[in-house]
């Protein structure tokens, strides 16, 4: 996590990695981005490219674009909300 937020520039990652269990906990912290975007700057500076599985990675991908999509569905909702109240607040 502390890759995915540019807050270490270096950092050992063990050779052999649980990705369903990183995967599980950093959406149970609702972190899966953040965590992604971590692991590709790892995955950047090395030459390994069997490090972060293909599979993994676009999973990963479909997952994080999903909640973005979601949450911006969430929010055109809200503002339309609140756009139709404010205009009847105006008007009336």
């Amino acid at each position: 996590m502390r890759l995915g937020i540019g807050n270490e520039a270096t950092i050992r990652l063990p050779n052999h990695i649980d990705w369903d269990e990183v995967e599980t906990l950093a959406e149970r912290q609702g972190m899966l981005g953040i965590v992604y975007d971590g692991v590709l700057r790892h995955t950047d500076s090395t030459d390994s490219t069997d490090f972060f599985p293909l599979t993994v990675k676009l999973r990963w991908v479909g997952k994080v674009m999903q909640g973005y999509e979601q949450q911006y569905a969430l929010y055109r909702k809200a503002m339309a909300d609140l756009g139709g109240g404010f205009i009847l607040v105006a008007i009336g």
